[in-house]
């Protein structure tokens, strides 16, 4: 059980690395004529999605190890795409939620 917990806090701390990587790579820049590849937005961009990286590798071992019956290559496919769909669908939500509030 204490293994089950532990897999849900680091998934939990992967989306939310995932998220914020996410943010810094694929959202355009805040002014007109900023530049795209800045230091700062690689960094803070590609820091955090291979932290996400780490994190669902971790999470995938800590599910095959928790007795869910998957192999590791399955584990940690299946916390990659868990994590990908839940991003995917905050920022769904997020652009929902912005055009109903610009309207």
């Amino acid at each position: 059980m204490p293994l089950k917990i532990t897999a849900g806090i680091l998934f939990a701390t992967a989306c939310l690395s995932l998220y914020f990587g996410a943010g810094w790579l694929f959202v355009v820049p805040r002014f007109p004529g900023e530049s795209y590849f800045t230091l700062q937005r690689m960094v803070y961009g590609f820091g955090s999605m291979l932290l996400s990286v780490g994190l669902l590798v971790s999470v995938g071992w800590a599910w095959n190890r928790a007795g869910t019956g998957l192999t590791l290559r399955k584990a940690i496919g299946h916390s990659f795409r868990w994590a990908m769909a839940a991003v995917a669908l905050f920022w769904l939500v997020l652009m929902v939620i912005g055009g109903i509030r610009q309207q």
